[in-house]
Formats: structure tokens, C-alpha cells, sequence
């Protein structure tokens, strides 16, 4: 009796209906895998890039360290975009004394970047009329999307170094001191 009711199984029936559900299911399974990956990366199942953009000092052991006001001085940075699609970043380069509240501009521009793509900016600048510690620093600002979220927000690094300046006297401080 075993016999017949295996007999059963092997029917030319049997084959094509399973046959015919494994092909349905393969289908099924082909076409609803681009809504399954949609859903499950809604539901932040899937690994996502990570976003993100490197800004640094292209030699940090280079940095000026004391300087006359008044003499131009090379500020030179790197960026490197890592947020997988093209970039525009625009920057700007400040100066301001230790005792000064007001930031001095002293350049900036504007640059488009690739992925996986880097720019290695030098800017010849010259520090404004400052006495003592002066902060220099570079302010880097970007559509970008930040970690966890889906649409760009604007984005904004920045890096600095210190430096000392040697402040011209003013003709009234001449003046005095020849007195």
C-alpha cells in the first residue's frame, strides 16, 4: 500500500504542479524584491553610506606661526568629499585678534566636488591690523545629509590655528613714543 501512495507522488500532475509553483514563487520573489528593499530600508534595515565631508589643514606642521600684519601669508586646506554624490562647498577665511569680538574676512570661494573626489586649496591672504594671539580659521559650508536623516540640510565645518601678529604702531603711538 506504501508503494501506491508514493506512486502518487511521482504522477506527471505532481511535477508540473510543483514545478509551476516554484517558477510563480521565483517570479514573485524577482518582482517584489525592489518593494521588499524599499520597505526595509525605510525601516532602516538596510546599511546606508555614511555621509561625510573631511576638512583639514594640508600640512598642519606648516602653519605660520608668527607674522606681520601686513605681509601676505598662505593658508592652504584640503577637502575631500565622501558624501556620495557631487558636492558644491563654498568657504570663507577669517582673522580675528584674541581681545577683538568682530571676525575679519580675509578671502573665500566657491568649489564643485564628486564623490571620492578631494581639492587641496591655497590662498594667499594677509592678516588685517591685529595685535597679539590671532585666530585663523577656515569656515566650510555645504548641502549635505546629515547622519540619520534623508534630505540635505545646510552643513557647516570650519578649522583654525593660532598665530601671533607683530601690530604696525599707529602715527598717533609714533608720534608719542618720538616725543
Amino acid at each position: 500500500m506504501q508503494e501506491r501512495g508514493i506512486s502518487k507522488l511521482f504522477k506527471p500532475q505532481t511535477y508540473f504542479f510543483v514545478t509551476g509553483f516554484v517558477i510563480v514563487l521565483s517570479v514573485l520573489v524577482f518582482v517584489g524584491q525592489p518593494v521588499v528593499a524599499r520597505k526595509m530600508d525605510d525601516w532602516r534595515l538596510l546599511p546606508r553610506p555614511e555621509r561625510l565631508t573631511e576638512l583639514y589643514f594640508t600640512d598642519y606642521r606648516q602653519l605660520p606661526t608668527a607674522e606681520q600684519f601686513d605681509t601676505a601669508q598662505t593658508i592652504t586646506f584640503t577637502v575631500h568629499n565622501l558624501e556620495h554624490q557631487t558636492t558644491t562647498y563654498h568657504y570663507t577665511l577669517t582673522a580675528q585678534s584674541e581681545d577683538d569680538k568682530v571676525e575679519h574676512s580675509i578671502g573665500g570661494g566657491d568649489f564643485a566636488l564628486a564623490h571620492d573626489d578631494f581639492v587641496t586649496t591655497s590662498k594667499p591672504v594677509t592678516l588685517p591690523n591685529l595685535t597679539g594671539r590671532v585666530i585663523v580659521k577656515v569656515d566650510l559650508q555645504y548641502q549635505g545629509i546629515a547622519f540619520g536623516g534623508d534630505a540635505p540640510t545646510d552643513q557647516k565645518q570650519s578649522i583654525h590655528y593660532w598665530t601671533a601678529t607683530d601690530k604696525k604702531p599707529d602715527q598717533k603711538e609714533a608720534d608719542l613714543e618720538g616725543a
